[in-house]
């Protein structure tokens, strides 16, 4: 599913993708200037499903072949390499965040991120936040998590793609704190109490039919999210 902000007949240049994985989460926002046909910036929230509980694409992609978890990888590992191809600067993405330690919002990070022979990273990540410690995510008898978290020059590929910035621990966020600089007239990511919420000048997010998707509110009315019934710091 992908969302694109409107508000009367202009585009707000944001663009939000939810990914259909089954149970849980898995949500690409990409970030545009007024009227740029690239988007300047990507971020990443959460990437798993329920071991056992994912779903096949509706519209697979053409390598998608083999168990319904196979295809999916195949299937988000193809869309999001389109998305951050179509970036101004390709192969970037300014921030992955995971929500918090439950493995269903981080599960299905390598086969995404990584190349499934060297795993090592196939995108630059400039920030990566995560809640809670690194010890709190069990990865079932994987390394990765562990790597991204606490070292992560481990995944640095020979292509040059790494993690730029030391990842970052956030703690539970009494305000909003915007993700990026705030200018008047460009989208931001705020990080509230209870989740994330994307904004351009009047928008907020709210849940309807299962899945999240921008609403008009006063950006001084900004509250307290859940995302998915999970609360989480970021």
């Amino acid at each position: 599913m992908t969302g694109r902000c409107h508000r009367g007949d202009d585009d707000m240049p944001l663009k939000v993708v939810f990914f259909n994985v089954g149970q849980d989460d898995c949500t690409l926002i990409t970030f545009y200037k007024p009227g740029a046909p690239k988007a300047e910036a990507a971020v990443l929230l959460d990437c798993g499903s329920k071991p056992g509980g994912e779903v096949a694409p509706r519209a697979p992609s053409g390598s998608a072949t083999g168990t319904t978890k196979d295809r999916l990888v195949a299937h988000l590992r193809e869309r999001i390499d389109d998305h951050l191809q179509d970036l101004v600067n390709p192969g970037v993405l300014v921030y992955l965040m995971i929500s918090h330690p439950d493995e269903v919002h981080f599960n299905l990070l390598e086969d995404v991120l990584c190349d499934p022979g060297t795993k090592k990273l196939r995108y630059t990540l400039t920030n990566v936040w995560y809640a809670l410690g690194p010890g709190d995510y069990k990865e079932r008898h994987k390394t990765f998590i562990k790597n991204l978290l606490t070292n992560p020059a481990a995944l640095k590929s020979s292509g040059g793609h790494e993690v730029v910035t030391a990842p970052e621990l956030k703690p539970t966020q009494g305000h909003p704190e915007p993700v990026f600089p705030e200018t008047p007239d460009t989208p931001n990511l705020y990080l509230l109490n209870g989740g994330a919420a994307t904004h351009h000048r009047f928008a907020d997010v709210d849940k309807v039919d299962g899945d999240w998707k921008p609403v008009t509110a006063p950006a001084a009315q900004l509250p307290g999210r859940t995302r998915s019934g999970c609360r989480s710091p970021l």
